[in-house]
């Protein structure tokens, strides 16, 4: 009777870790177990906020700061040209090399040169305040941008408060949607994984119903209730036919991590994060030193002061290149999020499976265990018994 009740126990136990488990899986955010067309629709609404805060910042940053550069540029030139009539030729180049500013059309930040004077609200000026909030807001701020006047230094601050959190929030589910589709999309091409789908397919019918389903999370160990199977079905099911088909189905299995078919898995999404952003790295030097000219070393240099939002400031992009590089940057930024995201997910995972197996074992542990006997001493149930000869005894000590 004792060893029934321990092994009752013990089941009991098993099936406590295993709902757990599922619950856990289960218990995420509604926006973490999106499709991928939801999905994509909510990234593209905080992209498109997002830009639109820089745009606004960028307005701004106009208003404040193009009339204060405009009075500097003006002093600046005309310094330049009393140096340049004490200087010779070749002196005043070196001189204008080291300080790295056109001596007629000054500095070009929040204003831009043209038709002998210097004009704001410009395509390149606009830009020019535009990409100064888009360094702001990503934390890069390699520092060849800056603002001077009170009103500046105060909407710097402003912009940095409100864009940086969109901006975090927006390259993570950029970088996220795009590993999401891959992921999808390895998993529907996997023959391990259309195995899996067809051995719960029982009908034959190429979908998974309700029963199929909960055999199916059973078998796979996370066995789900047939309110945990609704709700998925609610979640996932795009069509509303009732069933998921291949394509909802591998939804599923990615985004709550099912092993199917050993695809969807942590351990699988993290390699895959880390390999594609390292190709895009590499993809981001090549580009970085085209546009920028220069060599193999200080390429890889700009990308990893840049990707990891260091910003130095001693090589930076042109005017020229801010254009074409603020998209990979934002791309990049993402999938190293997404790399230090997945990191972390599944750390955080090892550690909740090991104090899952720490509460097991302190569990064990506080069980009393069953009293012991002498030797020699009968076992006997709390009924009674008949006496037994002292025959039977001596052989039960022996």
């Amino acid at each position: 009777d004792d060893d029934s009740e321990r092994d009752v126990e013990e089941v009991d136990k098993a099936e406590e870790l295993l709902r757990r488990r599922r619950h856990r899986r289960l218990a995420k955010p509604k926006f973490l177990c999106w499709t991928v067309g939801s999905k994509g629709i909510a990234t593209g609404l905080f992209t498109a906020v997002f830009v639109a805060l820089l745009l606004f910042f960028a307005a701004l940053f106009q208003w404040a700061e193009a009339d204060a550069e405009t009075a500097r540029n003006i002093e600046f030139v005309d310094l330049m040209r009393r140096v340049k009539k004490q200087l010779d030729s070749e002196l005043y180049a070196e001189l204008l090399d080291n300080i790295g500013a056109d001596d007629v059309r000054g500095t070009e930040k929040f204003v831009s040169f043209a038709n002998g004077g210097w004009q704001s609200f410009t395509a390149q000026s606009y830009f020019s305040s535009y990409y100064y909030s888009f360094t702001l807001a990503t934390t890069i701020g390699y520092g060849e941008i800056v603002t001077y006047t009170p009103a500046g230094k105060i909407l710097t601050m402003i912009c940095i408060l409100i864009a940086l959190p969109f901006a975090v929030i927006t390259y993570t589910r950029v970088a996220d949607l795009l590993s999401s589709m891959t992921m999808k999309l390895l998993l529907k091409q996997s023959q391990e994984f259309k195995a899996v789908l067809k051995k719960y397919d029982t009908d034959q019918s190429g979908t998974l119903d309700h029963d199929e389903l909960k055999l199916g999370f059973k078998d796979l160990g996370m066995p789900l209730s047939d309110e945990d199977i609704k709700g998925l079905l609610k979640e996932f099911d795009e069509d509303g036919n009732g069933v998921l088909d291949v394509d909802e189905f591998a939804t599923v299995a990615t985004r709550l991590d099912v092993d199917a078919g050993k695809v969807a898995r942590r351990a699988l999404k993290l390699r895959f994060a880390i390999a594609v952003t390292l190709v895009f790295l590499v993809f981001f030097a090549i580009v970085a030193a085209y546009i920028l000219a220069i060599d193999g070393l200080d390429a890889v240099y700009f990308t990893v002061v840049t990707l990891t939002t260091v910003g130095l400031g001693d090589i930076t992009p042109t005017p020229v290149a801010r254009a074409p590089l603020t998209i990979p940057i934002f791309i990049a930024l993402g999938l190293v999020a997404l790399v230090i995201g997945s990191l972390t997910e599944r750390i955080e995972m090892g550690k909740e499976d090991h104090e899952e197996s720490n509460e097991s074992d302190e569990s064990d542990e506080s069980e009393e265990p069953p009293p012991t006997k002498p030797i020699g001493t009968p076992r006997h149930s709390d009924r009674e018994i008949a006496p037994r000869s002292s025959q039977s005894i001596d052989l039960e000590a022996a």
